[in-house]
């Protein structure tokens, strides 16, 4: 009903209103974070408090592009992370120094060379998506990460614990 986009509306308000203000700590980020990075963790925050149907948690791919899909929270469809998103840059730049890492600790004799063994361990856990698209496949489309422990403040009705 109404209620639930009323409710979802005056959260989203409240967590918009909190970014002017916003601290590392009230977005759970380390003391010295940036200003950019705390701006960017409120409107993320907000975007999930106003829109939790828009969220998305990575499930294991069907394929072997190693590639996640996401499950929508909202519908439960399966979709995934459109091939033009910077997402996949960041995966692939995190990667690259998880095995970079792991290469130089290999050499230094304290650890192995063994880093993420797939693309699939680097991507976010949880996205919040602007538009879902289908064209030969659903595609998820302007995507951000969200921290999962943000997910039962901002999104209860999706998280509760019956």
């Amino acid at each position: 009903g109404t209620g639930g986009a009323v409710s979802a509306s005056s959260a989203a308000s409240a967590a918009l209103r909190a970014t002017a203000a916003a601290t590392p700590a009230s977005v759970g980020l380390p003391d010295g974070s940036s200003d950019a990075e705390v701006r960017s963790a409120a409107l993320r925050r907000a975007l999930v408090a106003g829109f939790p149907a828009q969220l998305a948690q990575r499930i294991p791919a069907a394929g072997s592009t190693g590639r996640p899909e996401y499950r929508v929270a909202g519908s439960g469809a399966a979709a995934a992370i459109h091939p033009a998103s910077c997402i996949h840059e960041h995966a692939h730049a995190a990667a690259d120094r998880v095995r970079s890492r792991a290469r130089a600790s290999a050499r230094r004799g304290t650890g192995t060379a063994e880093g993420a063994s797939s693309l699939w361990e680097v991507y976010p856990e949880w996205v919040f998506f602007g538009e879902l698209v289908s064209t030969s496949r659903p595609y998820l489309r302007s995507v951000t990460r969200v921290e999962a422990d943000w997910l039962p403040e901002l999104a209860p009705d999706l998280f509760r614990r019956d």
